[in-house]
């Protein structure tokens, strides 16, 4: 368990976003307390930061090369709502 505060756990996807060679945790949520939040470790502790709002109801990520440029972005993908958002990232990817 990473998160208490969310219900409806649906994906978790670990990513090496800011390229130091460690990944980070990503959660997707529906229901309560809902979107896609970003776990890192800051000075030895988890921090949770919320990356799409909870209009977003998700049910899965992808990691995917959208542009073919050798960075990793995110896709997230909605069932509910029939959306998909492409979560980018500025780190060394």
């Amino acid at each position: 368990m990473i998160d208490h505060a969310s219900s409806g756990g649906h994906s978790i996807l670990t990513i090496d976003l800011d390229g130091d060679g460690g990944d980070e945790i990503l959660g997707c949520f529906f229901g309560k307390n809902r979107g896609v939040f970003f776990y890192h470790q800051v000075q030895g502790a988890w921090k949770k930061e919320r990356l799409l709002d909870e209009s977003f109801d998700c049910q899965g990520l992808l990691k995917v090369d959208l542009y073919k440029t050798g960075k990793v972005g995110v896709l997230a993908i909605s069932d509910v709502s029939h959306e998909i958002k492409y979560i980018s990232f500025a780190g060394k990817n």
